[in-house]
């Protein structure tokens, strides 16, 4: 298979959300680009659902991660951060009137950041 990119000169490009190496003769993909996770054997948008999330009032920021993320039974695990207090049973009621199944948060943590590491990075 050939892979053109005319004009591209650095030894990886991007295709259709993955990065890919490109060694002479041959290509590695690298991984993802985007954030997309398998979930019950479903393409899940973490960065629509954070979206969506946050629409809901006194949301200021929300941010999912894949627990365990090697697990393939895994679920979403939702990271909020409120700008106001708000209700769990009302955001978990919000997110099953908004989003498909495999969409779904199974837990949820509350704080008034996001996680981070000791280097000050959001952990992933």
């Amino acid at each position: 298979m050939e892979i053109q990119c005319p004009g591209f000169t650095a030894r990886s490009c991007l295709s259709a959300g993955s990065l890919i190496s490109l060694p002479i003769n041959r290509f590695s993909v690298l991984g993802r680009v985007d954030r997309v996770v398998q979930i019950a054997g479903q393409n899940v948008h973490l960065d629509a659902i954070e979206v969506r999330l946050s629409s809901f009032p006194g949301v200021a920021m929300a941010r999912l991660r894949k627990m365990p993320a090697t697990d393939p039974n895994a679920r979403l695990h939702a990271f909020i951060v409120c700008s106001q207090p708000i209700m769990l049973a009302e955001l978990r009621a919000f997110a099953e009137a908004h989003l498909q199944t495999a969409e779904l948060p199974q837990s949820y943590t509350f704080g008034a950041e996001l996680p981070k590491t000791a280097a000050g990075k959001e952990c992933e």
